[in-house]
């Protein structure tokens, strides 16, 4: 899943030294992964979940050579297109697969939390923010350390019990992603960029756990792996909003400006997940008194 959406940034930026269309490439694939994801899930809810992955495994794995291969080869542009978007509807939703699959194993157990795990990624402005200081090849790196933070703070996130409720933890979650992405925007070295990243990565996996264990209270169990496909389409209509602006931005003005663009983003989801946290919950009535 992550090789795809770093490869596509990698591979068009390289061959063209242009952000913005990496980015607007990303965008599409990001944004037809939306669309098609729910729709997908719908399918796995009432098929299951194997009769539905083959083809469309078999159609990811057409899409994924043609983009390359239109990307080396320097076909006209619209192909990185049309197979980008090939692509991100033939790409199945694994996390709320996965994640439909262990509520069903480990429903109504503590262990369930331990397994809600997934986040997107900051791939074109780490990607650029390595070429500007001469070492394009540690934007891996970078990133790894980002997604080992997450999945520390994941392990630990999920073995012990919370007491506070599930809104509240998704909300205190958001605003530590803000607060982890304030320091991007000010780093000009790769080893310290490294040590901030980390950091910034323990804020995601207690997000994305706590936030899919909402959806899991709220959905019926018989459209759970759609109720959560619906979160990863919000994801994937976000990112393919955000991946050519920050690309353009990149472009324009560098990978800091790229950081902010997206602290700007992390401050705006903090605000939405905090007045939805004070926002009055209705108060359930009383149960009928028997006689």
């Amino acid at each position: 899943m992550a090789t795809i959406g770093l490869g596509v940034v990698l591979l068009i930026s390289g061959l063209t030294g242009s952000y913005g269309l990496a980015g607007a490439v990303a965008s599409v694939e990001a944004l037809a992964y939306a669309v098609a994801s729910p729709r997908l899930a719908r399918l796995v809810d009432r098929y299951g979940q194997s009769t539905v992955l083959l083809p469309r495994t078999l159609v990811l794995t057409v899409a994924v050579t043609m983009l390359t291969v239109a990307a080396m080869a320097g076909w006209p542009r619209w192909t990185l297109f049309v197979a980008a978007a090939v692509t991100g509807v033939s790409v199945p939703p694994l996390g709320s697969l996965v994640r439909a699959r262990w509520n069903h194993l480990l429903g109504g157990t503590p262990r369930l939390h331990t397994a809600f795990m997934l986040f997107a990624t900051i791939d074109i402005t780490t990607v650029a923010f390595a070429e500007e200081l001469g070492a394009k090849s540690a934007a891996g790196p970078l990133l790894a350390a980002y997604a080992l933070g997450s999945c520390l703070s994941g392990v630990l996130y999920g073995a012990r019990t919370w007491q506070w409720p599930l809104d509240r933890r998704f909300a205190v979650s958001l605003g530590l992603i803000a607060l982890g992405a304030a320091p991007p925007v000010i780093v000009h070295s790769i080893p310290l960029m490294a040590v901030v990243v980390f950091l910034a990565g323990f804020a995601i996996s207690p997000t994305a756990i706590s936030g899919y264990a909402l959806i899991r209270e709220r959905v019926p169990a018989s459209a759970l792996t759609e109720g959560m496909a619906w979160v990863s389409t919000s994801v994937g209509v976000g990112l393919a909003v955000g991946s050519p602006i920050a690309g353009r931005i990149v472009d324009a003005y560098g990978a800091h400006a790229g950081y902010a663009f997206g602290l700007a983003a992390a401050l705006f989801s903090a605000i939405v997940g905090l007045t939805d946290m004070l926002r009055p919950r209705p108060v359930p009535a009383p149960p009928p008194r028997t006689s």
